[in-house]
Parts: structure tokens; sequence; C-alpha cells
């Protein structure tokens, strides 16, 4: 899957909730490249935030029509492994975050996110965005 490009909820949010932004053109020509990818965190984070029916079919929609990194239970004891070495650098970073981070790292995908917490973990390749620093 080393050509997928993992869309964190930040980018989702963005492209649904402002429409035409940089973020939003680079998610539809990922998405019209096939190479746009979501996990079950993303896809519940989404869900929960829905603020009418018509987006909680969008995000269904999605969450069936996009290829799908599975998370098992290696992924959770990686991802505790990974807030746990964070914690005790006094870093703190959301539970699905790293579970995130940690499904792109096994998958080798890129991560598209705009949030700088990911920064934090290293092994991580960020989708490259042209001439934009990260929130």
């Amino acid at each position: 899957m080393t050509d997928k490009v993992l869309i964190d909820t930040s980018v989702w949010i963005d492209y649904f909730r402002y429409g035409s932004t940089e973020l939003s053109q680079i998610l539809e020509k990922l998405g019209r490249e096939r190479r746009a990818a979501t996990c079950g965190i993303i896809i519940a984070e989404l869900l929960h935030g829905a603020k009418t029916s018509g987006e909680e079919q969008t995000f269904l929609r999605m969450a069936h029509s996009l290829p799908f990194i599975e998370a098992d239970r290696e992924d959770w004891l990686e991802t505790g492994a990974l807030l746990l070495q964070l914690r005790k650098k006094g870093i703190t970073v959301p539970l699905a975050d790293a579970l995130i981070a940690r499904l792109a790292i096994k998958s080798g995908c890129e991560l598209l996110a705009v949030d700088k917490h990911f920064d934090h973990f290293k092994a991580v390749r960020r989708f490259k965005r042209k001439g934009r620093a990260r929130r």
C-alpha cells in the first residue's frame, strides 16, 4: 500500500467544512488517483462529528469506498508503546492520533495531516504540501 496516503481526520474536516481550499484540492487529487486511504479510528471520528444525516451518509460511503487499513492487536500494543515513550519525554498526544501514526508506519503510507503532533512520530512519512507550514 506504499503509494497510498492515509488522510487524517483534520484534513477531512477541512474538506467538508471549507470546500475549496488547498487541502481539499490535494484530497480530491489523491482521490482521483485512487491514493487516498482511511482506517477505523478516522471513520469513527468523522461519524462522531457528523452534524446531519447527509454528512453521516457521506462518511459511510467514504468508509466503504476507500482502501482500508486494519488495526490488529500488535497495532494497539505498538500504539501504547509509542504513547508511553512520548509520555516519558513529557509529550502528550491523543490516542486516536497515535493509532493513526502507527497505521501509517505499518502500512508504509504517507500521512496527510495538519496537526504538528504527528511530527513526534519520526517514522511517519508526512505527505509534503508545497509551500505550506503545518499547524
